[in-house]
């Protein structure tokens, strides 16, 4: 614990009124990190009208979404100790030191030449250290949009992520699809109040790039 002092009782555990399953991802929403949030809140994010406003904003507000992609897969972190199994920590148990970060990967499928282009960008937009960093919002392939949201000012959200990448063209010869890896880095503790919310339009068909 960072100020070593204990309360009186171990934290509570709320009991899981309803299991929270996302299944599969199929897009994401690209913006940068925001310092006032986008969306009100939860009534607003639901809306075409307060999306519309920002996938056609021009400014630091603008969203993005990307054309849909297959096989993304998010794994979990690991665990990070220092001194483990060394005479440097008692009884060579470590120090834990938080987790590693998370390589997101996925595939775009048949994607034309200029919008591979244009995705490529992506990878100086979210390049670690830059201010304001991106984020993205999951949109899953049953309209379900993740994103965050701060439990202590209720700040909604994306989720930031770095290291963009956009791989070459990969042909596997006959009757295979082409196809695009892509990738980005997310913390290791990227999922930590993280929410989801179904809207009140057809997201997919809506928020189309």
């Amino acid at each position: 614990m960072a100020n070593c002092v204990r309360p009186d009782a171990i934290a509570s555990i709320s009991k899981v009124a309803c299991a929270v399953h996302f299944y599969q991802m199929c897009a994401l929403l690209l913006q940068r990190a925001q310092d006032t949030p986008s969306f009100a809140n939860e009534a607003a994010m639901k809306t075409l009208a307060a999306w519309s406003a920002l996938l056609t904003a021009d400014d630091g507000t603008k969203i993005v979404k990307t054309p849909e992609f297959a096989g993304f897969q998010i794994p979990g972190s690991e665990p990070q100790y220092a001194e483990q199994n060394t005479n440097n920590s008692i009884d060579g148990l470590g120090y834990f030191t938080g987790f590693n970060s998370v390589q997101a990967k996925g595939q775009f499928i048949g994607l034309p030449s200029d919008i591979r282009t244009q995705l490529a960008t992506y990878q100086e937009e979210s390049a670690a250290g830059l201010d304001p960093g991106m984020t993205a919002y999951i949109l899953l392939n049953d309209g379900r949009i993740v994103y965050q949201k701060d439990p202590t000012s209720s700040a909604i959200g994306g989720i930031p992520f770095t290291n963009f990448y956009m791989a070459s063209l990969k042909l596997d010869g006959f009757k295979a699809n082409n196809t695009n890896d892509f990738g980005l880095s997310l913390p290791g503790d990227w999922d930590k109040n993280l929410q989801v919310l179904t809207p009140s339009f057809n997201a997919r068909l809506k928020l189309a790039a």
